[in-house]
């Protein structure tokens, strides 16, 4: 056997059985061994998150990470190799695999970046024909609202750019940016036709909380009832049931043949959104609306492929405003910002109206940023700790198992929540919600249960969380989930989609939610999926009680855990950044 035979067998054994297939096709089209191989490393990238396999440097050890041991493997692909095979072409051609300098693709996935880059470029710097054009009217409503210049800008750059990006960390204002633009945009035009939306159920049920608590504050004094009641009105879904799903099928209802009837979309949480997603829902925003996508640009990627709205957020300069910009920003709040020649879309707000600078965890969360080890055991909100107990942990849910009725149950979810890096062995989810049960029970009273599946019919989605409860007057359980108007709806537990206890959730489920105490479970040993974006986002998930900070934050994870996960960065293989800067007048 020779030896490009020998590591094509060696890597068919280590990757999915999808990638495969896929290695199988290619060969059935006339691809060498250098191809198929080449073909089944791409389509195993998809699955670690790549959009594309970076020709360059392939090694075992970049692609299986976390093999302790590391086959004898030669994987380099040269691209003169891939470039002499009628299965790679250039992004004009038709073949199976792209070629883009060094990255290689499968078509699909380029198709699916090309359409994100494109739909972004065709929508710079140009103003939505849909969105009332800016007036002193509108901007007097907004006039000394905020002392914050950059979430001040937040709330302006959508009347000037058809896409724009608001980023920045919890409790920056990011809502609190857009309710001001939505209430400018709602008392100029009462009948604009407004989508807010979110990846999850949950993070669509946090998005409605946070808007309507924002629009009751006393930074809305100054906005007429009327105005007030539109926006109340508003209530986000998730993308899946904005677009509208069809059974069995990976196409959406709304499509760019099809688009949204919508003047403004509103994307929360939009780090969780995968490749082909995004796509898809900018394909549905039609050419005449505005798009505005609010997320956290140092969060974790989206648990499938790409790392789209990061991507975004590194192709453009954050808070660069031109002129024009700066005269109307300057009317409504004086500043001594000075223009560049071009407006970015992209604003990065700075200042965290969640946590003081005093605040322990706000300093924790910059610090991890900051790639230093945060390992401190003299704090007061933090506590470091080697090992947990299933006593110590129980703690967590203790507000929930002595809740009295449904209401009090579902309020409780949000009191404490364990946060796991992994599903599976010792410190995984699965592990720590059977420590909870009683012994021997796979259903018990007051138990918290989170979606895994998406049911259009029941409303339920892959993220809802709910509770179980054992009713006097009924045999049996019950489930309980908040509806979108935040009301107990029951459901009988046997008809629920697919369901996981969740005493303990991973760290990727928990994105969108936010809890007053957390836990948060590293494990004994190193490893690459616990990364700096990981642990920003478990420690970000807390929102402390504003009278009890106490604890409110435990980190299980020996102190060189710590110190090597705030070194180790997610780095996805993506052509966006590349593209965009490449293409922008």
């Amino acid at each position: 056997m020779n030896r490009s035979h020998g590591n094509l067998n060696a890597v068919r054994k280590l990757v999915r059985p999808f990638d495969r297939s896929f290695g199988d096709y290619l060969r059935e089209q006339g691809a060498s061994p250098a191809i198929e191989l080449a073909g089944i490393l791409a389509s195993w990238s998809l699955a670690q998150g790549h959009i594309a396999l970076d020709i360059r440097g392939i090694s075992p050890e970049k692609i299986w990470p976390d093999l302790t041991i590391h086959h004898d493997l030669a994987l380099a692909v040269t691209a003169d190799d891939l470039r002499s095979s009628p299965l790679v072409g250039d992004p004009t051609a038709t073949t199976p695999l792209v070629l883009l300098g060094s990255k290689l693709y499968i078509r699909r996935y380029f198709q699916y970046e090309t359409t994100v880059v494109e739909w972004v470029l065709n929508r710079i710097g140009k103003r939505a024909d849909g969105i009332p054009s800016v007036n002193k009217k509108m901007l007097s409503l907004i006039k000394n609202s905020s002392s914050d210049i950059y979430q001040t800008a937040g709330t302006l750059m959508p009347l000037f750019s058809s896409f724009s990006i608001i980023s920045g960390g919890p409790g920056t204002g990011k809502t609190f940016s857009v309710a001001k633009l939505l209430a400018m945009l709602v008392s100029e035009q009462s009948d604009l036709r407004i989508a807010l939306c979110a990846p999850t159920g949950k993070a669509a049920q946090r998005m409605n909380e946070a808007m309507k608590g924002t629009i009751g504050s006393a930074g809305f004094s100054g906005i007429d009832e009327q105005t007030k009641e539109r926006l109340k009105k508003l209530n986000a879904t998730t993308i899946h049931r904005l677009l509208g799903t069809r059974y069995q099928s990976t196409k959406f209802r709304h499509c760019k043949e099809n688009p949204l009837p919508i003047d403004l979309l509103l994307v929360d949480e939009a780090s969780m959104i995968d490749l082909p997603l995004m796509a898809k829902l900018l394909s549905a925003v039609p050419q005449e609306a505005a798009t505005i996508l609010l997320g956290d640009r140092n969060q974790l990627a989206s648990v499938e492929v790409g790392s789209i709205f990061g991507d975004l957020c590194q192709s453009f300069r954050q808070n660069s405003f031109n002129g024009e910009f700066l005269n109307a920003l300057q009317s409504v709040l004086p500043h001594t910002l000075s223009a560049s020649g071009t407006l970015s879309p992209v604003v990065e707000l700075r200042k965290s109206y969640r946590f003081s600078d005093e605040s322990e965890v706000g300093r924790l969360s910059r610090q991890i940023n900051d790639g230093e080890s945060p390992y401190n055991k003299s704090l007061r909100e933090i506590g470091f700790s080697d090992t947990l107990t299933d006593i110590d942990l129980s703690s967590y849910s203790k507000t929930l198992k002595d809740a009295k009725d449904e209401l009090t149950a579902l309020r409780s979810l949000t009191e404490g929540m364990i946060l796991t890096v992994r599903n599976r062995g010792r410190y995984g989810q699965e592990a720590i919600n059977k420590g909870m049960m009683p012994r021997g029970k796979r259903i018990c009273h007051n138990m918290p249960i989170i979606i895994t599946q998406n049911n259009r019919t029941l409303n339920l989605y892959n993220g809802d969380i709910g509770v179980v409860r054992r009713e006097k007057k009924k045999d049996g359980f019950t489930a309980w989930f908040f509806d979108e108007n935040n009301r107990p709806r029951s459901f009988p537990l046997e008809i629920l989609p697919a369901w996981q206890t969740a005493y303990a959730i991973t760290i990727h489920k928990s994105q969108g939610s936010e809890y007053a105490r957390i836990a948060i479970i590293l494990g004994e040993k190193e490893s690459p999926l616990v990364t700096k974006e990981l642990l920003y986002t478990a420690v970000t998930r807390v929102k402390p009680k504003e009278d009890d900070s106490n604890d409110c934050v435990l980190i299980q994870g020996k102190e060189r855990l710590l110190e090597a996960a705030v070194k180790r960065r997610v780095k996805r293989c993506s052509g966006i950044v590349e593209r965009v800067k490449e293409l922008l007048p």
